[in-house]
């Protein structure tokens, strides 16, 4: 787990991220969270973060302003992690 009792990160939390990245069932975890966001968040998580598009494009391409990216990306990563932190642990159980 990345995160103690407390939420607060485990001391050891970032030795783990190498394994981590590479662990397909972290991988599998992300898609299925993304998918279950509200498309409008996940849209600009995937588009900013997994496809590093520029934030200027994005809001030319959706059509939303600057301020309404940040606040969408904001919403998108904290469902994000509450999400993963239910479904995914780093002892291999998900």
């Amino acid at each position: 787990m990345l995160f103690g009792d407390s939420g607060k990160w485990r001391a050891n939390a970032f030795r783990q991220i190498p394994q981590i990245v590479e662990d397909e069932a972290f991988w599998q975890t992300i898609r299925d969270c993304l998918a279950s966001l509200p498309s409008n968040l996940a849209d600009v998580f995937m588009l900013s973060v997994l496809e590093e598009i520029n934030s200027e494009e994005i809001c030319k391409v959706l059509e939303i302003s600057a301020s309404n990216l940040w606040v969408r990306l904001h919403r998108a990563r904290l469902g994000l992690a509450k999400c993963v932190s239910e479904k995914w642990s780093t002892d291999g159980k998900v």
